[in-house]
């Protein structure tokens, strides 16, 4: 399974049933974890992260159908720390979408020009007071 995985499990699969996608998870279940297929604990994670994107791209209703099958297992945590990653992915491009948006560009600019216009206005007040002083000074 794992070289099945790791090499090319979508290639050339237009579709599965229902019943090879359940013993597929049921296989994977049955992996324990720090299992040592021909590679590293890495590799094994790779594979088994490749065959449930499979399982999840194949299955009609992943949640109610492979989720159970993997849940209490090593598989089913490599899932739990893939849907962490793809939450966590899905907030930062959130994030950069409303940071984007043009009218919020917008509004950051013309706050940020406000903001200069106004500091330019105190500089030039402070100036006009440093100049009524110096010319005071000046004419005594």
């Amino acid at each position: 399974m794992v070289l099945l995985a790791s090499g090319g499990l979508h290639q050339g699969v237009v579709t599965v049933d229902r019943l090879v996608l359940k013993n597929i998870a049921s296989a994977l279940s049955n992996i324990a974890p720090r299992t040592q297929l021909g590679g590293t604990t890495e590799d094994i994670d790779r594979a088994t992260m490749s065959t449930i994107y499979f399982l999840w791209s194949r299955a009609a209703n992943f949640e109610k159908e492979i989720e159970p099958i993997l849940a209490g297992c090593w598989a089913g945590q490599v899932l739990r720390r893939m849907q962490a990653h793809f939450a966590t992915v899905q907030a930062t491009r959130r994030i950069h979408a409303e940071m984007n948006d043009p009218r919020r560009v917008q509004e950051r600019r013309a706050q940020r020009k406000k903001e200069r216009q106004d500091r330019h206005i105190d500089r030039l007040a402070h100036k006009r007071q440093w100049d009524k002083g110096w010319q005071s000074e000046g004419n005594k």
